[in-house]
């Protein structure tokens, strides 16, 4: 059942509604909008009305107020919308408005706690019962799943196998397997060789491919970065492969920043059209990152 809070036909042409617009020099429909949001927000976190616990910042977050600090809390108690008496601040008449609403959902929610309480004795049962139906049917489905699962995990890996077998010779499984190990052996071996195999027929070689594993190898374990699947780093599209080869990174032990700091990779995307990316300096951490400049790349 939704909630709702009465909002009085006159509270726009209201004087105190017409007197705080003026102070805050804000449209009366505005300080009715920060208003209600205030009376919704006491409905759900200050039933009673009272928002002493709260600060003064807090009362106006609760408003949407977003204009001058303190500003909408001093007009609000200097019209009559919020009482204050020095140690706490209250919602003005709270109780005549929200009082039979207040007392509505405490008359619920107190309804809902004996439905509750009544119903946990035939849950229990209902539940015991319930689990001793379905415990027999979950071990048939489990044995079903382990056998099921086992044979097509035996397919799998003779398909795995035999993709492997049928890699082209025309570059020999030596060398590819050469550029697994410098790799590291991460993913699908089967797929990282068929792609080796693919960028070998298109002219790469394999110097530039092992440099490429070398250089992102290192470059993972010195900015501490989840290696990426043998596969995926050699996918056609983008050749994110092709960017390690002579890569813009340095992994000396200075980084090349000369304050003995691992340097920061590659460039995080494409430049914008007309720019490049050059290392710069931040002035308040002093370590390298990335910017665009105007101009081709130096």
């Amino acid at each position: 059942m939704s909630e709702w809070l009465e909002l009085h036909y006159d509270v726009f042409e209201h004087p105190k509604t017409k007197r705080m617009s003026k102070i805050l020099k804000t449209p009366r429909a505005a300080v009715v909008g920060h208003l209600a949001a205030l009376w919704t927000f006491s409905a759900r976190y200050a039933i009673s009305g009272d928002l002493t616990k709260l600060e003064d910042d807090e009362i106006e977050i609760a408003a949407g107020w977003e204009g001058k600090d303190g500003a909408f809390l001093q007009a609000a108690l200097t019209v009559g919308y919020l009482d204050s008496d020095g140690e706490s601040v209250r919602i003005h008449d709270w109780d005549d408005y929200a009082g039979k609403w207040a007392n509505r959902r405490a008359r619920n929610a107190e309804r809902m706690r004996h439905a509750r309480a009544g119903d946990v004795q035939g849950t229990c049962e209902e539940r015991a019962t319930h689990v001793q139906r379905t415990e027999g049917a979950r071990a048939e489905l489990v044995a079903e799943h382990v056998q099921r699962t086992g044979h097509a995990r035996v397919q799998l890996e003779d398909r795995t196998r035999e993709k492997i077998k049928n890699i082209p010779s025309t570059v020999p499984a030596e060398e590819c397997f050469s550029w697994w190990e410098t790799y590291g052996k991460v993913g699908s071996r089967a797929d990282a060789y068929a792609l080796y195999e693919y960028w070998r027929q298109q002219g790469a070689s394999a110097e530039d491919l092992i440099a490429a594993a070398v250089n992102y190898r290192a470059w993972c374990i010195s900015t501490n970065t989840s290696q990426k699947h043998g596969a995926t780093f050699l996918a056609k599209n983008p050749n994110r492969w092709q960017e390690h080869v002579r890569p813009e990174y340095d992994l000396t032990d200075n980084g090349g920043n000369g304050n003995g700091k691992q340097d920061i990779g590659p460039p995080p995307r494409d430049p914008d059209p007309g720019y490049c990316w050059t290392k710069v300096t931040n002035p308040f951490t002093e370590e390298l990152e990335w910017a665009q400049k105007r101009g081709e790349r130096e």
